[in-house]
């Protein structure tokens, strides 16, 4: 919600949907007219009136019943307001896949998908899926260029400046204030020097705090 000149607006949450309007009532008619799928628990495809009715139903069964309309997403939600800033992930065009090898795809600039990161990593960096599931223990530099402990691609191992992870986490920390998997959910301090260094405790932590399922 917003407020204007003319008083408060309420903005349809559903991605790509510029609906708004000045009452809360107009609001829920709208998304029973215009997204009424949306209002249908995705597993058991019952109709609720309401989002607040479906809510309660996904509580009692334990059901997935919000599911986003993104074309080639395919996540549901069990609660409302997970699926809401999951919606804003779309809308806001954030980056879930940062890259951990490279600074270019980082930030703003990382990955929307899963399979993209995977694909980038295996064509630019050599490194296979395989290698991408375990816990990163190899020798690394830092992937900033502008740093003194950078290293061009193609370095010997035993060139690198960190020898072990434990020393290139306690850097990228301390000097440069972030994380390989930082937590890209609104208002969450797992961010920046908070966050994670492998994909699967980003994971658990999105499934364990914002409801998110582990793909």
């Amino acid at each position: 919600m917003h407020t204007t000149a003319s008083g408060p607006q309420h903005a349809c949450p559903i991605l790509d949907c510029e609906y708004t309007c000045d009452d809360r009532q107009k609001l829920r008619d709208h998304r029973r007219t215009a997204h009424p799928e949306l209002q249908s628990c995705y597993q058991c495809k019952i109709a609720f009136g309401n989002y607040t009715a479906l809510g309660q139903h996904a509580s009692e069964t334990g059901h997935a019943s919000f599911y986003c309309p993104d074309e080639g997403c395919g996540k549901s939600f069990s609660r409302f307001d997970v699926f809401q800033r999951h919606q804003d992930t779309h809308r806001l065009d954030v980056s879930r896949y940062p890259c951990q090898y490279c600074s270019r795809y980082r930030g703003v600039n990382g990955f929307k998908r899963k399979d993209h990161l995977t694909q980038h990593v295996r064509n630019y960096h050599h490194i296979g899926v395989d290698e991408l599931s375990r816990d990163n223990t190899r020798q690394r530099s830092c992937p900033h260029r502008d740093c003194s402990e950078w290293s061009p691609e193609g370095t010997n191992g035993d060139q690198h400046a960190f020898q072990k992870s434990s020393d290139y986490i306690a850097h990228m920390r301390k000097v440069h204030k972030e994380s390989d998997f930082p937590c890209t959910e609104r208002d969450c301090n797992r961010a920046g020097p908070k966050g994670y260094f492998r994909m699967r405790d980003l994971q658990k932590h999105k499934l364990k705090e914002h409801g998110i399922p582990i793909e």
